[in-house]
C-alpha cells in the first residue's frame, strides 16, 4: 500500500508559516531572475519558472496525475474535504488539489482561506488548480446560481463588457482586481496556479458563453488574460483553456480558441455529454488541437480506468468533481485507479523545488486520519467464537442467552430465545471501541434460525454507535454472499464495512466509536418476536482492503420472457415475441389496442435493485408505428405508483438520442440521475415494482395503433 501523506489546509496555516520563526518558503528561479528573489520582495516578471507546466510536459505520454475538486460548500469546516475522502478510501492523497473562487456571500467569504490552503497543498508537492464560477459584471459577487451564474447578457451588455472603458468593462476589471490580490499573495509564497477561467467555454448555460456568439467568449477570455498578465503583472498563472465534450467539440475547438498565446494547457470536461465516454475520437481531437502542449481532463464524474489511460497516455491530469467522485464511481474502481502504475498520486512525485525532503511541509488534518503504513493488517476481531469476551448481552429481560453445543462444524454457539417482543439480539461492548482498522474490511457471522414464529416477515442486522447512531436496520438478504435467511440451517453472512458506513444519513455509523458490534433484529418490531430462537457463531471483523465482488448485469428482457415478471395493461396492449433482425433475434413487440396506457413490465414481487444504484439502465427500442397524435416518448421506473422516477423524456438519455420511427436505437440512463427525480415520490431503488415502463405521449386515445419493439433491457452496476 502506498504511504499516505498528512496534509493540513487549515485556515490557521498562514499564521503558522509567517510567524513563530518559520523561514519564508524558498522558490527556484532560472538563472537570469532579476526582479525577485527567494528572500522575499516582489516576484513579478516572467522569470519565475513554470514548474507545473514543466512537470506536466515531463510526464506527458507516460503518467497521469489524479486530482479532486474541493467544493466550496464544505470548505469552511472541512478543508480539502473531498481530497481527504479520496485519501481515506485509497490510502493515497490526490496529487492535484482543486478549488473554486466561489460566488454568493458564502463562497466569497471563504476566499481568505484559499491562500493558506493552496500553499499547504503546494508545499506538499501537489499541483494547484483554481477555477471560477463567477457572477456577471451586471451583479455583485453575492449573486445566486439561477439568475446569476446561469443567466444571459444582452448584446448591449456584451458590447459594454468588451469595449475598453465601457461600464461593464470597468466593473469586470474591478472584479479581476480582487482575484489578482489573491493570486499575488500566492505568488509571494512561490505558489504557481493552474488557472482555468470560464470553464466549459462552449457550455452556453453560463453567462460567459452566449449561444451562437463564441467570439464574445473568446474576447472575454483574452481581455481577462491580458489584464491579469499585462496590467497586474502576475507571473504565476498557467492558463488552462477548457471545453466540455459536446457533440460539437470538433467545431468548438476552433470557434472558442482564444489563440495559442493565451493558453498553456488544453483540457476537456468529459461528462459523457456526447454519449461516447472516453472515446479515442475526443482524445485525438484534443491532441491535434494542442500540438506540443499538454492536454488534460479538467473535470469528470466517471473516472477513466488505468486501461483507458494506457490507451490514451497523453492525458497529463484528471480531476474528478467533488462528490461525483464517490457517486459515479465504485470504491473498487477508485482504488484501482489510485494504485495504478501509470497514475501519479501525491507520494509518487517529489516536492516542488525548495520544498523537498526535510523542508517539505507535513501537518495533520484537524480531526484527520492516521497514515497507513506497510505493517501487517490488524488481526481479525472475534466477537464470538466458542466464548464471549469484552461484551455483554443486551435486552436480558426479554431474551435469554446461553452458550450451548452446536454441531460438529460449530462447537460452542450462543443461543438466544425471545421471551418478549419489541427487542433484539444485541452484543454490547463493555466500553465503546474504535474499529477504524476494519473500515475497509468485513463483518461476518454464522446464523441458524432455529424457530421463526409466523409473524416474523424478514430479518435484519445492524451495528450501533449509540442509537440512533449506526447503520440502521440492514436487510440480511442484502449480504455479499446473496444468502436468503432460511429456517433450520446454518448460513454464513458477510457484509462490507465500507458499504455499511454509507447508510443512515445524518446518523451514519461512526466506526471509531462502536457500542454494539452486531445486533440481530427479527422483523417486525412487535410481540410477533415471542418464540424466536436463533444460534450465532464465528462473529468476526476482518481488516484490510477488501474488494466487493462484481455485480452481474440484470436482464429484464433478452430474447425470452423471464418468469420473474408479468406484463401490465394486458387489456390495452398485446404482447408477443417476434423475430427482429439479425442483430436482435427474438424481440418483445407491444401493440396498443387501447389508449391511456403504457408498455409496462412488472415484477411478480418488488425487488431490491440497490446493487445498480451507481450504474445504468439500458435498452434497445424500435418504434414500428407512431400514430400522428403521438408527440413524444418517455419511460419510467416505478416502486408502486406514484412512487418512481415519474415520466422521463427519452431524449434526455446519456447520448442525447432522439426517438425515430423505423430504426433500432440504444438508450442509456444513469440510475443516480433517476433517483433525484419526482420529489417526495422519488424512486426507492430497494423496492422496484416495475423495472421498465415505456410511455407514448400524450396519455390519451391517440396511443391506439402504437407498435413498438423492445430488446436488451438491462440493468448494469457500472
Amino acid at each position: 500500500m502506498k504511504k499516505l501523506l498528512n496534509l493540513s489546509l487549515a485556515a490557521s496555516l498562514l499564521f503558522a508559516l509567517t510567524g513563530c520563526g518559520n523561514e519564508d518558503p524558498k522558490v527556484t528561479y532560472i538563472s537570469d531572475a532579476g526582479n525577485g528573489g527567494a528572500d522575499g520582495g516582489s516576484l513579478h516578471g516572467p522569470t519565475l519558472e513554470p514548474v507545473m507546466l514543466n512537470y506536466l510536459n515531463e510526464i506527458k505520454g507516460s503518467k497521469t496525475v489524479v486530482g479532486v475538486h474541493n467544493d466550496e460548500k464544505v470548505l469552511e469546516n472541512n478543508p480539502s474535504y473531498w481530497s481527504k475522502k479520496a485519501a481515506e478510501l485509497t490510502g493515497s492523497w490526490p496529487a492535484l488539489w482543486g478549488m473554486d473562487f466561489g460566488f454568493g456571500e458564502a463562497g466569497v467569504g471563504l476566499r481568505a482561506s484559499l491562500v493558506s490552503q493552496a500553499e499547504a497543498a503546494w508545499q506538499q508537492g501537489a499541483l494547484v488548480n483554481v477555477m471560477m464560477h463567477v457572477c456577471p459584471p451586471t451583479t455583485n459577487e453575492d449573486c445566486g446560481w439561477e439568475g446569476g451564474v446561469l443567466t444571459d447578457l444582452t448584446e448591449a451588455q456584451w458590447t459594454s463588457l468588451l469595449t475598453e472603458g465601457g461600464d461593464l468593462n470597468n466593473a469586470w476589471k474591478v472584479r479581476l482586481d480582487s482575484y489578482a490580490k489573491i493570486f499575488e499573495s500566492m505568488n509571494q509564497r512561490g505558489v504557481r496556479v493552474l488557472f482555468r477561467p470560464f470553464h466549459e467555454m462552449n457550455q452556453t448555460l453560463f453567462w460567459w458563453s452566449l449561444a451562437g456568439k463564441p467570439e464574445y467568449t473568446v474576447k472575454l477570455y483574452q481581455l481577462t488574460h491580458d489584464y491579469l498578465v499585462d496590467d497586474k503583472a502576475l507571473t504565476n498563472l498557467t492558463f488552462t483553456w477548457n471545453l466540455q465534450d459536446f457533440s460539437t467539440l470538433e467545431a468548438d475547438l476552433d470557434a472558442y480558441d482564444p489563440g495559442a498565446g493565451y493558453w498553456d494547457i488544453l483540457s476537456l470536461d468529459n461528462y459523457n455529454t456526447d454519449g461516447k465516454g472516453f472515446s479515442q475520437e475526443k482524445y485525438d481531437l484534443l491532441l491535434n488541437k494542442a500540438g506540443d502542449k499538454p492536454i488534460a481532463l479538467g473535470e469528470v464524474a466517471t473516472l477513466p480506468t488505468p486501461e483507458i489511460l494506457k490507451q490514451q497516455p497523453k492525458w497529463t491530469f484528471v480531476m474528478s468533481w467533488a462528490e461525483l467522485t464517490f457517486i459515479d464511481n465504485s470504491d473498487s474502481s477508485i482504488k484501482a485507479l489510485y494504485s495504478a502504475d501509470n497514475v501519479v498520486t501525491l507520494e509518487d512525485k517529489a516536492g516542488w523545488p525548495g520544498f523537498s525532503g526535510d523542508d517539505r511541509l507535513v501537518l495533520d488534518i484537524p480531526g484527520g486520519i492516521t497514515p497507513p503504513d506497510d505493517s501487517t493488517p490488524a488481526e481479525p476481531l472475534i466477537i464470538f467464537e466458542d466464548t464471549a469476551n469484552g461484551w455483554t448481552a443486551g435486552q436480558s429481560d426479554k431474551v435469554t442467552h446461553e452458550i450451548i453445543e452446536g454441531d460438529a462444524d460449530h462447537g460452542k454457539v450462543i443461543q438466544h430465545t425471545y421471551t418478549a417482543g419489541e427487542t433484539v439480539s444485541e452484543f454490547i461492548f463493555d466500553s465503546p471501541q474504535d474499529l477504524s482498522d476494519y473500515a475497509n474490511g468485513t463483518i461476518e457471522f454464522d446464523l441458524k434460525i432455529v424457530n421463526q414464529p409466523a409473524g416474523i416477515e424478514y430479518w435484519a442486522f445492524k451495528i450501533d454507535c449509540g442509537w440512533p447512531c449506526g447503520t440502521g436496520d440492514v436487510d440480511l438478504s442484502t449480504n455479499a454472499n446473496g444468502v436468503t435467511p432460511t429456517v433450520g440451517e446454518w448460513q454464513h453472512y458477510k457484509f462490507y464495512i465500507s458499504d455499511l458506513l454509507k447508510l443512515n444519513a445524518d446518523n451514519a455509523l461512526e466506526i471509531d466509536y462502536i457500542t454494539s458490534p452486531i445486533v440481530i433484529v427479527p422483523q417486525p418490531w412487535s410481540d410477533a418476536q415471542i418464540g424466536v430462537v436463533i444460534q450465532l457463531d464465528n462473529i468476526k471483523y476482518t481488516a484490510g482492503v477488501v474488494e466487493a465482488p462484481s455485480v452481474a448485469d440484470k436482464a429484464i428482457f433478452e430474447n425470452e420472457l423471464p418468469d420473474e415478471w408479468m406484463v401490465g395493461q394486458s387489456g390495452k396492449v398485446t404482447q408477443e415475441l417476434v423475430d427482429g433482425d439479425a442483430e436482435h433475434g427474438k424481440v418483445l413487440q407491444h401493440t396498443y389496442i387501447g389508449g391511456e396506457t403504457v408498455s409496462e413490465l412488472i415484477f411478480n414481487e418488488a425487488q431490491d435493485l440497490s446493487a445498480y444504484k451507481d450504474g445504468s439502465i439500458q435498452f434497445d427500442l424500435k418504434i414500428v408505428n407512431q400514430p400522428s397524435g403521438i408527440t413524444g416518448w418517455s419511460f419510467k421506473i416505478d416502486c408502486g405508483w406514484p412512487c418512481g422516477t415519474g415520466d422521463v423524456a427519452l431524449e434526455s438519455n446519456v447520448a442525447g438520442t432522439t426517438p425515430k420511427v423505423g430504426e433500432w436505437q440504444r438508450y442509456k440512463f444513469r440510475i443516480a440521475d433517476l433517483l433525484t427525480l419526482n420529489g417526495d415520490n422519488s424512486l426507492m431503488i430497494d423496492y422496484v415494482t416495475a423495472p421498465f415502463v415505456l410511455v407514448p405521449q400524450p396519455w390519451s386515445s391517440e396511443q391506439v395503433g402504437v407498435v413498438v419493439q423492445l430488446d436488451n433491457i438491462v440493468y448494469s452496476a457500472d
